[in-house]
C-alpha cells in the first residue's frame, strides 16, 4: 500500500516508510564519531552547547487510532542528547564565514516489537555558510549542508543522507523595504530500500517591510520541483511508467510584532501538482509563535501549527484498503517553560500534543509528549 503520509512532511522529504529494518551499529561508535567531529570543528571550544533531556511519549511509534489496541497502544520513555558547535572564520566588516556542526541521539527505551531491543536515532549535520556585503545596500549569501540520519528499529523515523546548497541575494530598498531572492538545490538519498530517493530544486523571493524594531510584515513566494526515484501511480501502461514528479508552490504572509514579548504569525497557501494519482493537493497552513518573559527568571513559549489539506483526487480503492480519505489535517501545539540558572546552565520543560493524518479518525494518529531538559554551555 502507498497511502498519503500520515505525518506532516516538509516539502522535499520522502514519505515515511512502513517499517525499519534492524541495524547493528554499536552506540559507542556513534558517540566516538560525534566527539571526534566536534573536536575537529574549527573553534569548537567556543559556542559548544549540550542538551540532555528525558521524554515521555504516549504514542512513540505513531500508531493510528484504529490500531492502537493491546501491545500497539504502549507508551514509552525516550532519552535525548544534543550537541552543537559553531565558529566564525575570517570575519571582517564586509564578509563572514560560519561553520556549524550538530549531533543528536534519541534512545527509545523500548523497540517497536514488545520483545525487541531498544531503538536508536542518530543524526549528524555539518553546515558551512557565508555572507558578503556587495555594496552599501546589496548583500550575497550562500550555505551548504550535509546531514546523515541513521535509525534502528523505529518506524516513525527514516534514515537518509541529505545534501544541499543555497544561494541568496538581498537588498535594502527605500522606506524600510527589504527584498531577497533565493535558490536551493538538494537531494535525499534514502537509507531504506522501501523509500525512493528525492531531488529538490527551489526558487523563491520575498519582500519585507520593517517599521523600527517592533513590527515586520513579509510576503514570500516559493516554487519547488520534487523528483522522486519511484514510479508514479496511474492507470496507464505499467511498462511505460515514469518517475513521480511534483511541482509545489507556496505563497506566505508573515507578521512579526514585539511589544513586551514576541508574536510571530504566518499564513501559507500551498498548491501541489503531481503526475502521480492521489498526490495533488491544495493546503492552508497557519503557524503562531508567542514568547515572553513571565517573571522570576522564567520564559514562556507557545507554538501552534494548523494545516488543512484537500486532495485533487482520491487514491485508488485498492491502495486505501477500504478507508475513504477526504483530506489531511494536522494540528500541533506546544507550551514550553525555561529558566537560565546561570551563565552556563539552563533548564526547561515542555508539553506537546499532535494530531496528523486523515480528516477521519480511523486514518490519523494522536500523541502527547512531556519532556524535561538541561542545557549546558561548555
Amino acid at each position: 500500500m502507498i497511502p498519503r503520509p500520515l505525518a506532516e512532511e516538509a516539502p522535499g522529504v520522502a514519505p515515511r516508510r512502513s517499517e525499519s529494518p534492524p541495524r547493528s551499529r554499536p552506540l559507542s561508535r556513534w558517540l566516538g564519531a560525534a566527539f571526534f567531529l566536534l573536536a575537529c570543528t574549527p573553534g569548537s571550544s567556543h559556542g559548544l552547547r549540550a542538551t540532555v533531556g528525558l521524554e515521555y511519549d504516549d504514542n512513540p511509534f505513531e500508531r493510528r487510532s484504529e490500531v492502537r489496541s493491546g501491545s500497539e497502544s504502549r507508551s514509552g520513555w525516550i532519552n535525548r542528547i544534543f550537541l552543537s558547535s559553531s565558529a566564525r572564520i575570517g570575519q571582517t566588516p564586509r564578509y563572514a564565514i560560519q561553520v556549524r556542526h550538530r549531533w543528536g541521539l534519541k534512545r527509545y527505551w523500548m523497540a517497536e516489537q514488545a520483545n525487541g531491543s531498544q531503538g536508536d536515532v542518530v543524526a549528524s549535520q555539518l553546515e558551512l555558510g557565508g555572507r558578503a556585503q556587495v555594496s552599501e545596500r546589496i548583500a550575497a549569501s550562500w550555505g551548504s549542508e550535509v546531514k546523515i540520519k541513521n535509525v534502528q528499529r523505529i518506524s516513525s523515523e527514516e534514515s537518509y543522507l541529505r545534501g544541499s546548497l543555497q544561494l541568496g541575494l538581498s537588498g535594502r530598498l527605500d522606506n524600510g523595504f527589504i527584498a531577497s531572492l533565493k535558490y536551493r538545490r538538494g537531494a535525499d538519498d534514502a537509507r531504506d530500500t522501501t523509500l525512493g530517493d528525492l531531488s529538490v530544486a527551489a526558487w523563491g523571493g520575498d519582500v519585507a517591510f520593517r517599521s523600527g524594531r517592533k513590527f515586520t510584515v513579509r510576503l514570500a513566494g516559493i516554487w519547488r520541483r520534487l523528483d522522486y526515484d519511484r514510479a508514479a501511480l496511474g492507470e496507464g501502461d505499467p511498462e511505460a511508467a515514469t518517475g513521480q514528479s511534483d511541482t509545489n508552490r507556496e505563497l506566505k504572509v508573515v507578521v512579526q510584532l514585539y511589544r513586551g514579548g514576541l508574536v510571530d504569525a504566518s499564513y501559507a497557501l500551498l498548491d501541489n501538482d503531481s503526475n502521480s494519482t492521489g498526490f495533488g493537493y491544495r493546503a492552508h497552513r497557519f503557524q503562531l509563535l508567542c514568547a515572553r518573559h513571565l517573571g522570576g527568571g522564567i520564559d514562556g513559549q507557545l507554538f501552534l501549527t494548523l494545516q488543512r489539506r484537500r486532495y485533487d483526487e482520491e487514491l485508488p480503492a485498492i491502495l486505501l484498503a477500504g478507508v475513504k480519505e477526504d483530506g489531511y489535517h494536522q494540528t500541533l501545539w506546544s507550551f514550553k517553560l525555561s529558566r537560565q540558572i546561570n551563565e552556563f546552565y539552563g533548564v526547561s520543560g515542555q508539553y506537546r500534543r499532535a494530531r496528523n493524518g486523515s480528516s477521519r479518525s480511523e486514518g490519523a494518529y494522536e500523541k502527547r509528549i512531556y519532556s524535561l531538559a538541561v542545557d549546558v554551555e561548555l
